[in-house]
């Protein structure tokens, strides 16, 4: 599993696009990995497990304390049940004022420090005392900054590139593969899309794709509106692919110098 690097203040994004705001310590044994989140769909940490329908515990950092029912989606009027955090005054919220695990899909929020607020979202959680289990998790989180390793290196990336989102996934039994990590840039109004995984697996998805596999990965580079993009002055699609070096599936090879 990836250790983050930490950071005072907040890490240079220009070098790794994905900083996250938080990171777990102690987990239950039937999660086997974490995936990152960030950007324009939002910024989490999401511990997994195995399955089709695998355990997960989603990790948030709210600015600032968030209303009970913050998507409007909780099907009831929701409640606020107190609970200890660690040291912090924190709550469940439910639907039920005598269910804190509001039927499985829960919700369990602390103060992280100044007017922040943590949120725990977990479901499909089979585990004994799953509450006490949860606290626990929460207990140990830790909301600092910090850049997340990566498999690859890219020598630079054009100043009209603007990045979307930075995805890690590790589901491999939702999907072909182990684990992957997917950029979402726009440039001039059309998407550019990087992919990388190990070796192996199904194709990519995308139109027009170009790829190479070294070092046990692959890394994909593919762009909607390839007129629009106007990458021609990098060599196109494949001038892009060029520029990324593959690190190999050692995670301890892998690095946060990401761009530059």
């Amino acid at each position: 599993m990836v250790t983050p690097v930490e950071s005072v203040g907040q890490p240079d994004r220009r070098h790794n696009p994905l900083i996250a705001q938080a990171s777990f310590g102690w987990l239950p044994e039937v999660i086997t990995g974490v995936e990152y989140g960030v950007g324009r769909h939002g910024d989490n940490v999401v511990a997994v497990g195995r399955g089709q329908f695998p355990p997960m515990i989603c990790l948030t950092v709210y600015d600032e304390e968030p209303p009970l029912d913050r998507l409007g989606n909780m099907g009831g009027k929701p409640v606020a049940i107190p609970t200890k955090v660690g040291e912090h005054d924190g709550y469940w919220i439910s639907i039920d004022p005598g269910d804190p695990l509001n039927g499985g899909s829960v919700l369990l929020r602390w103060p992280a420090g100044g007017d922040r607020w943590a949120e725990i979202y977990a479901y499909y959680l089979d585990v004994r005392e799953p509450a006490q289990m949860l606290l626990r998790v929460a207990a140990d989180v830790r909301t600092v900054a910090h850049a997340v390793p990566l498999p690859l290196h890219i020598s630079s990336v054009p100043d009209n590139f603007r990045i979307g989102d930075v995805v890690t996934t590790r589901r491999p039994d939702c999907s072909d593969t182990e684990w992957s990590v997917e950029f979402f840039y726009t440039v001039n109004g059309s998407n550019v899309y990087i992919s990388v995984k190990p070796e192996g697996g199904e194709p990519p998805r995308q139109a027009g794709a170009v790829c190479k596999t070294e070092n046990g990965l692959t890394a994909c580079v593919a762009v909607e509106r390839p007129i629009a993009a106007d990458l021609d002055y990098l060599g196109g699609v494949q001038g892009l692919l060029d520029r990324i070096t593959l690190l190999g599936p050692d995670e301890d090879s892998w690095t946060v110098q990401v761009i530059g």
